[in-house]
């Protein structure tokens, strides 16, 4: 039976019951999945570049340092069909005099970590398209997960970055699109006060990378299979509506721009992926 070694960050307790799911249909059909999970997607990215697994399930960020460190040889593809696009929102509160993005002048704007793609990157690459530059016309806080906080830690940057919003402590703030319509319906989270200022252009999210030397019909064989992955069938559903899709579709790369932007913009890899031991 054909084997690959598919790489994962833990960012949930559900992850290791999803991949279960995703395995057994992959088994049945003469693919076994060596699961090989990291606590975070930076050091997951050094053992993908490293050769010490086979295929990596990225997040955003994660393929734009997957593509940079690769140095585009990896392979790519597929994502989810929630995947193909996606935004991040900037808020104020209601009572706010900021009523446009030219508003944001001299103003102090709540960010996640700054490495969130979604929560910093994505949002200031947007700004700066608007003619909003960094530290000359706004000012940028960051508020990132509490140390111990070991699953969600960029929606805890966002949360955070929500609530000094709330308290007054900055002017506006940053979020991706998905996490605030999951606080509007989360009555633990207190969205009251608050209102959209506008959204980013939009980019793509999560997506599949083969290694550069993973042989390329063991890639196709995988591909296929998550492709024709049918949320009708019993052994994937539960899988499928835990990881939020409704089918794997051919991947896109095009949609990526305003994340690579940003990084470059940010210098991202020149700061956050400082010391990690990178090389192909």
């Amino acid at each position: 039976m054909d084997k690959i070694r598919l790489g994962a960050v833990m960012s949930s307790p559900t992850v290791p019951e999803i991949w279960w799911e995703f395995g057994k249909y992959l088994k049945d059909h003469g693919l076994e999945l060596e699961m090989v999970y990291h606590d975070f997607y930076k050091p997951q990215i050094a053992s993908f570049i490293r050769g010490e697994i086979d295929i990596t399930w990225n997040g955003p960020l994660g393929f734009i340092a997957t593509d940079h460190f690769s140095k585009g040889k990896q392979l790519n593809g597929p994502m989810r069909d929630t995947d193909i696009s996606t935004k991040s929102l900037i808020l104020v509160r209601e009572d706010s005099d900021i009523q446009s993005v030219a508003d944001l002048k001299g103003k102090v704007i709540g960010f996640g970590a700054t490495d969130s793609a979604e929560g910093r990157i994505a949002p200031i690459s947007y700004l700066r398209n608007e003619g909003l530059e960094l530290g000359r016309d706004y000012q940028e806080k960051n508020y990132s997960a509490d140390p111990d906080q070991l699953f969600g830690t960029f929606s805890q940057g966002e949360k955070k970055a929500l609530q000094a919003l709330k308290n007054k402590e900055v002017d506006a703030s940053a979020c991706w699109i998905g996490m605030y319509n999951n606080w509007v319906n989360n009555p633990e989270i207190d969205t009251d006060g608050v209102r959209i200022l506008t959204e980013t252009s939009s980019y793509s999210h999560c997506i599949f990378c083969g290694h550069p030397d993973l042989d390329v019909n063991l890639y196709n064989k995988f591909v296929d299979l998550m492709l024709n992955m049918d949320k009708s069938d019993p052994r994937v559903i539960k899988g499928m509506e835990m990881e939020h899709l409704n089918e794997w579709v051919e991947g896109q790369t095009d949609n990526f721009k305003l994340l690579k932007d940003g990084c470059e913009y940010l210098q991202i890899f020149d700061s956050d992926f400082k010391g990690i031991n990178f090389y192909y």
